[in-house]
């Protein structure tokens, strides 16, 4: 006599009994799982960019609107002329950084100091194909296959000098981008050198503020302990731009986001700044991830 199978809601239930202790049981007893995700991604890549790209065009990410004299720009004209002219600032002060790092290198070299090299950067378009809002990452269609690596540097394809996130796994044919917004970023603290939006004449750098901005959450970024005396330089509108040698080379002086607030503390001696990224980066339809190639004494080919 067979035996009866069992019921689907008998298979429903043990389904989610398992999925229920797996998700809680501590991470050494189900690390094991981890080698499923890149057959599982593979598979599920295709389908995941037909519904990723469905959620973007039902609810299109949020942009900010530059306003000047109370006057709003937003047509595709001037948004294409502000992406040259911010891109073209990325690369002016990213040259100034290279300057100055070259002015100290020379000290450096009369001291017997050792020093690095240079990197040349080179742009790779990924299409997001998921975003997990749990691990704070966005899932793009690029891999180890293509030249990715782990902590390879993710900016904007709109904005390319708008910082996305850093690479933190990446499959043969998918990697995982983690945002720069998320909680669980590593390094955990972000450090910034802070200028105006308007460039002007040759800004020194290293004269210009500096802090480590920490993600709120949110969406945004503070400084809950920027000195009075270096606040009172800063203004809402002022660009932060990444100067943090934990950071690889390729994502250097991109920018992190605008202040937007500038408030008092508890303490006298010591302001809270908030930064907020151009873009709502877990709406992005894709990203630009930098490849890296250290060692190289051609100068970057991509801002």
């Amino acid at each position: 006599m067979a035996r009866p199978s069992p019921s689907p809601m008998t298979l429903l239930a043990l389904t989610v009994f398992a999925l229920v202790v797996s998700s809680l049981a501590p991470t050494r007893f189900t690390s094991w799982l981890d080698w499923m995700r890149g057959p599982v991604m593979t598979m599920v890549a295709p389908v995941a960019w037909a519904g990723s790209g469905a959620s973007l065009w039902l609810r299109p990410g949020d942009r900010i609107v530059l306003e000047a004299d109370g006057v709003e720009f937003d047509s595709e004209s001037v948004e294409a002329m502000r992406r040259e002219r911010d891109l073209a600032r990325t690369l002016i002060l990213r040259l100034q950084a290279r300057t100055e790092e070259l002015e100290s290198t020379i000290n450096a070299l009369q001291g017997g100091v050792p020093f690095g090299g240079a990197v040349a950067v080179t742009g790779l378009y990924a299409k997001r194909v998921g975003v997990s809002l749990d691990a704070g990452t966005l899932e793009v269609n690029r891999g180890s296959l293509h030249g990715v690596t782990v902590n390879t540097a993710a900016t904007a394809v709109n904005a390319p000098h708008q910082l996305v996130g850093l690479v933190s796994a990446a499959q043969p044919l998918v990697s995982s981008v983690h945002l720069i917004t998320d909680e669980r970023i590593e390094p955990e603290l972000i450090e910034v050198v802070i200028v105006p939006p308007e460039l002007g004449e040759r800004v020194e750098l290293s004269a210009r503020p500096r802090a480590q901005l920490r993600p709120s959450g949110d969406g945004t970024f503070e400084s809950p302990s920027v000195g009075s005396a270096a606040a009172e330089a800063l203004r809402v509108g002022d660009v932060a731009h990444l100067s943090d040698p934990t950071w690889p080379l390729g994502a250097q002086m991109l920018v992190v986001g605008r202040v937007t607030a500038i408030e008092p503390t508890d303490e006298p001696l010591f302001k809270r700044v908030v930064v907020r990224p151009e873009l709502d980066l877990q709406r992005l339809r894709g990203v630009v991830l930098r490849l890296e190639q250290e060692d190289d004494p051609v100068a970057e080919g991509t801002p």
